[in-house]
């Protein structure tokens, strides 16, 4: 250890030493380094300006388009202007097409969609309200905003709230109109990636880098594998910032020891700059040597300290070996510290209730035997598994009544009952939170249970969070899993019974057994009754609520998920829709404004069948009245039910015509064709046809009279006319359906 620090001390000289001689060889060479680096600055600033003029012709020809056609294509005018609605399917579709030619134009567009205010419309692919569209957050945050829209910065864009990745724009927003925007916004969406793809042509060298920023300085494009800035092998030569969009363009040499090839001339002076490494040297080992003498005598004194207090850890090693020691030790223990807490029982038993439940890790049996035995308990000798899934009903509710400390202290309350109650019946649980409205529990049993053990201790659980906490829960239960690869199985059947909730009800034990044990319903004979039920209630009959009445009925009796509700609803809200639009347009406008969006939202947003059906009968009810109002203040009402009447007594009669009830009730055809339109909605002779087509599905349901008799009985005098329109209502023959009725009976 003697002469160590003397070493030490040299050589600390000497990279400074090197570093003045290499200054003073260079010195030479610095004027022409410098000329050649301007050069090359100059070079770079004009390629940035090359790069940023293609972005910014770019950028701004889908600008100039896209004000161009604001303000002078007259399709897409009419849309902001007429306040053209969602079900004018036609004029919708015009206004898509221009927007796709206009991205045929612009091959960069990545989509284009047009917000309308006044009625928080947005159309694009998809065309959904504003609330359910995926980029409402974005919109939200330009809609009231008084200064004019240019292009955004680099953003995350989601087109549909479904998809499970996002994409980098940047986006061009413009005002409808371009001063005012009083009527709404377009948008204009740019892939980051097309971007990169556009510029990368010009970009392909292995000398120089480029890197395009936005105005916060996020990356748009660059040529290097990691982004953020220049690299310390990397030289930044210029930086040209866009007016149009204040985005950056940087760019440099990759590699920055290119110029190093100016140290290669000169021979002389390199020779000078030996010589003058030769005189430093002598010089630093006489400076060295002197001032070495005072730290050499504290040295000293600080090895008698050490050896002193640990004479053991001083063998063979200096001082600063032993600091190094005790740093190397520190890292290794909390190293290790760091990694008992990773392999920690609680983060290791939920990542294999992860793993398990989702199947998608690799735990084979000796790693699961393994982890059971730290987590379990090593005597525990596990003989079957059975999954749990504990769903919060209302979650909506419940978020919007506790703040986010008292949700997660009931959401601790939840899981801890669950594992006391288990662990009086000797089940070890795991549980986990995999969904914020969902707990997951895997039970694990030394002895196979009976289904009910599982059942009572559900029960019991639900029957705790009801007496207790002001929120209730709907527990499914899955299979018993025998092997580790049943376990996603299991927790799939446990979230399948859920689902069936909506039907069953909520604050109840499902079990995965209990729906295929019921009978599920069937879809065709639901739509039947929606058909009868709109035409029901466009004429006004009061049976339509007896028949909304019955569809509720069957589906509580049958076993149907949620998503089958959905799109029961969503098609009788559909036919509703196309009998509405047969009346004034008062109603139309009501009915698009006020009752349709609260049925779409009773839909969405329903967590049982009667709070589903006490929604959809007060809104049809409310609107009922509205037409009744308004037939009533025409009052030809009674003349209609008179009329009415007079044809589901006499509709078998072929003669049957607008002409005779105009003999009969002392009125002109032309007037009663215009009062039956107005009243009922559709024209005379439809009305005849469906009552006759009703008639007939009655015949051939109730009797075994041929086709032409039954023909005869309703009304036509020729058979194949008869066929003709059965065919075109029902959507097949009149022998068709009825060999599908006896079909039917006799399964």
């Amino acid at each position: 250890m003697k002469n160590n620090w003397f070493n030490r001390l040299l050589l600390s000289y000497l990279p400074v030493f090197f570093i003045v001689i290499a200054v003073l060889i260079v010195t030479f060479f610095f004027t022409v380094s410098e000329l050649v680096k301007r050069q090359a600055e100059q070079s770079s600033r004009v390629f940035s300006q090359n790069i940023q003029q293609t972005v910014n012709d770019a950028l701004f020809s889908i600008d100039l388009m896209l004000r161009k056609e604001l303000e002078n294509n007259a399709k897409i005018r009419q849309y902001f202007a007429d306040d053209i609605p969602l079900s004018n399917h036609f004029q919708m579709y015009e206004v898509i097409r221009e927007l796709d030619h206009l991205k045929l134009m612009q091959p960069i567009i990545d989509n284009i969609y047009l917000y309308r205010k006044s009625d928080d419309l947005v159309l694009g692919t998809p065309t959904v309200p504003l609330e359910q569209f995926a980029d409402r957050e974005f919109l939200k945050a330009y809609i009231d905003q008084p200064v004019p829209f240019s292009w955004t910065n680099v953003r995350s864009f989601k087109l549909m709230e479904t998809a499970d990745t996002s994409t980098n724009v940047v986006t061009l927003v413009r005002k409808v109109p371009l001063l005012t925007g009083e009527l709404g916004i377009a948008v204009v969406n740019v892939k980051v990636q097309t971007l990169a793809l556009m510029l990368e042509p010009m970009l392909r060298s292995n000398l120089n880098y480029t890197i395009l920023l936005d105005g916060v300085g996020q990356t748009v494009f660059t040529t290097e594998a990691s982004q953020g800035g220049t690299t310390h092998a990397q030289v930044a030569f210029s930086s040209v910032v866009s007016e149009y969009t204040n985005w950056e363009v940087r760019s440099g040499l990759r590699d920055g020891f290119l110029f190093q090839f100016v140290s290669t001339l000169g021979y002389i002076w390199v020779g000078v700059g030996l010589i003058t490494v030769a005189a430093g040297t002598i010089w630093l080992l006489y400076v060295s040597r002197r001032n070495y003498k005072p730290i050499e005598s504290l040295m000293h004194r600080l090895n008698d300290y050490l050896g002193q207090r640990s004479s053991h850890l001083l063998k063979g090693a200096d001082a600063f070996s032993l600091i190094g020691s005790a740093i190397d030790e520190l890292i290794e223990e909390s190293s290790l510290f760091a990694k008992q807490q990773k392999q920690s029982q609680t983060y290791r038993r939920r990542v294999l209730i992860r793993e398990l439940i989702e199947g998608r890790g690799n735990v084979n049996k000796e790693e699961w035997l393994e982890a059971s035995k730290a987590l379990l308990g090593a005597e525990r000798n596990i003989a079957e598994i059975r999954v749990v899934v504990i769903e919060m009903d209302k979650y909506q509710e419940f978020i919007k009544g506790y703040s986010d400390r008292d949700q997660y202290l009931l959401k601790f309350v939840l899981s801890r009952v669950m594992e006391e109650a288990a662990s009086q019946l000797g089940m070890v649980v795991w549980s986990d939170w995999n969904r914020p409205e969902q707990l997951s529990v895997l039970l694990f049993l030394e002895q196979p249970q009976p289904q009910s053990v599982y059942v009572d201790l559900c029960e019991t659980v639900r029957a705790w969070v009801d007496e207790h906490v002001d929120y209730t829960v709907t527990i499914g239960i899955g299979s018993t899993a025998e092997r580790l690869g049943d376990v996603v199985q299991s927790h799939q059947e446990a979230v399948e019974a859920l689902n069936y909730k909506s039907t069953l009800g909520n604050n109840k034990v499902i079990g995965y057994w209990d729906i295929w044990s019921r009978p599920h319903g069937e879809t065709f004979d639901q739509l039947q009754k929606i058909r009868a039920l709109s035409q029901s209630f466009r004429m006004g009959e009061r049976k339509w609520e007896q028949e909304l009445n019955s569809l509720f009925r069957d589906l509580k009796s049958g076993v149907w998920s949620r998503d089958e509700i959905a799109d029961l609803m969503n098609f009788l809200q559909f036919n509703l829709y196309r009998e509405i639009v047969e009346f004034s347009s008062d109603l139309q406008e009501d009915w698009q404004e006020s009752i349709q969006p609260q049925l779409i939202a009773a839909v969405s947003g329903f967590e049982s069948l009667d709070e589903l059906h006490a929604r959809f009968e007060m809104l049809l009810r409310e609107t009922a009245t509205k037409i009744n109002g308004v037939r009533e203040r025409r009052g030809n009402q009674p003349m209609i039910d008179s009329i009415k009447a007079f044809v589901d007594e006499n509709y078998h009669d072929p003669s049957l015509s607008l002409q005779q009830l105009g003999d009969v009730f002392q009125y002109s055809p032309a007037h009663l064709s215009t009062m039956f339109k107005e009243e009922i909605g559709e024209k005379f002779i439809d009305y005849l046809v469906k009552i006759r087509i009703r008639e007939a599905r009655r015949l051939l349901e109730g009797s075994a009279d041929p086709v032409q008799v039954i023909a005869a009985k309703v009304g036509y005098l020729h058979s194949i006319s008869f066929i003709r329109v059965f065919k075109k209502l029902v959507g097949k023959t009149p022998g068709d359906y009825r060999k599908e009725l006896l079909i039917a009976s006799s399964q």
